[in-house]
């Protein structure tokens, strides 16, 4: 009889004997895997140190501490990328960081902070760091001249390159003498550091083509008073400008005429810069603020102005309620443009467009802004009301016994005459129609006409 025992492992024994080769397997390939990855990390963080020892030891060997800047560079090292992320400014303190020294003080240290990473460190592996303040070694300010540091800036907070410096004895010179070298152009840190200057009063002057300071000018000066043994710092916001163009009355796609004198106004969250005649096809350079700009037809005064302002242009100031034809309407917008820095954007630009009916050929229409009444919503233009001639908008000649014409939003009193910008007659209400928005017309006063930029409400 045959023996029980002779027949072998069973199907089943046999899969329970993999299942259980394969886990083993499994963990001891996990726990080698494991090991091998520490093992990396562990080269790579050692391979990271010696890039940043040797990255300290050549920012120690230059002999001009003023060609020492941040920079930003990958290495790869044993098929590992690395990045390594370097920092340097000067200081007076070596406990504070300060944009090329700026802050007063001598310059007395430069000091450089050098990160490390690379590609496939784990999340909780810290980069590599190291940090030393180098000492020039020789004296940079000395006891009878001063040093002026310069710090030039950008819309994104980095520096501004390539910026020509200029420092001049100003009107009251106090002492202050021609330079006997021009200052270098700004580093890649936006810097620049005019040395042994004798003491006195100098103006400051940066410039560069292409490029806006955050007033629109493309030039900047500020004036800076220069001590014996001591540093004046001086800070800038300059930037490549950015080109705008605008569509006029964008909101009404009729032939229509705007003023000859249209002033525009480009509201940022620095203020409000005015281009005084109108825009043309070529544009307006402006300085590339993040938030862009408010591209508004007219004279925009803020209301917080002394001695009143001039919100009616604005249509995020006419706030929901009755318009003066008794409809309801929704709160006015006035969307932002954004400009960057070299680049190109366009901007609508509505306006409040209406018809002078029974005028001739050849006769010119003026208009006169004001404040409007109570009923109207106008949010007001006490600036109008107080320099009216200030806010005149005078249209070329008319073509035919009927026009449609443009103005920036607000209230107005037209008038007709055969002279160019000359006030000879007063329009009547039963002459103007609103084409745009959700004004109209009011007969007290000699009539007026109100230009609403806001919607009718659902």
């Amino acid at each position: 009889m045959k023996d029980s025992n002779d027949d072998g492992l069973s199907l089943i024994e046999v899969l329970i004997a993999v299942v259980i080769f394969s886990v083993i397997a499994l963990g001891v390939a996990f726990t080698v895997a494991s090991t091998l990855r520490v093992a990396d990390q562990a080269q790579a963080r050692e391979q990271a140190a010696n890039l940043a020892a040797q990255d300290i030891d050549l920012d120690r060997s230059i002999d001009n501490l003023f060609d020492l800047y941040s920079d930003n560079y990958d290495t790869v090292v044993n098929g590992t990328t690395f990045h390594v992320a370097r920092t340097a400014s000067w200081v007076t303190d070596g406990t504070v960081n300060q944009r090329c020294g700026t802050g007063g003080g001598v310059l007395r240290y430069k000091r450089v902070n050098v990160d490390v990473t690379w590609d496939g460190m784990t999340s909780t592996t810290a980069p590599v760091q190291s940090d030393t303040l180098i000492d020039p070694g020789t004296r940079i300010n000395d006891q009878t001249h001063g040093t002026i540091l310069v710090s030039v800036v950008g819309s994104a907070g980095t520096g501004t390159s390539g910026v020509t410096v200029t420092a001049t004895p100003s009107a009251t010179p106090n002492g202050a003498t021609a330079l006997t070298s021009a200052p270098d152009p700004t580093d890649p840190e936006g810097c620049t550091y005019i040395l042994s200057v004798t003491p006195g009063n100098y103006d400051v002057k940066i410039s560069r083509a292409g490029y806006v300071d955050v007033n629109q000018s493309a030039t900047a000066t500020v004036t800076v008073g220069v001590q014996a043994a001591g540093a004046a710092s001086v800070g800038f916001q300059f930037d490549q400008s950015g080109n705008l163009t605008t569509s006029y009355a964008s909101n009404y796609s009729g032939s229509v005429l705007t003023p000859s004198n249209l002033p525009t106004s480009f509201v940022s969250t620095y203020g409000t810069y005015t281009a005084t005649t109108p825009v043309t096809a070529s544009g307006v350079n402006l300085y590339p603020f993040p938030s862009g700009y408010k591209v508004l037809a007219g004279q925009y005064v803020d209301p917080a102005t002394a001695g009143g302002g001039c919100a009616a242009p604005d249509p995020s100031q006419w706030s929901a309620g009755t318009a003066l034809n008794n409809t309801t309407v929704l709160a006015g917008n006035a969307p932002s443009t954004p400009v960057t820095p070299g680049g190109s954007a366009a901007a609508a630009v509505p306006m409040g467009v209406f018809t002078v009916k029974s005028i001739a050929a050849g006769v010119y229409v003026t208009a006169v802004q004001l404040s409007g009444p109570a009923a109207s919503g106008d949010p007001g233009c006490a600036a109008a009301d107080a320099s009216p001639t200030t806010y005149t908008y005078k249209f070329p000649a008319t073509t035919s016994s009927t026009k449609n014409f443009a103005l920036p939003w607000g209230t107005y009193k037209i008038y007709t005459s055969t002279l160019f910008g000359i006030l000879t007659t007063r329009v009547a209400t039963a002459n103007l129609t609103t084409i745009t928005g959700s004004g109209g017309t009011n007969s007290s006063n000699g009539g007026t006409l109100t230009l609403d930029p806001r919607a009718v409400a659902p």
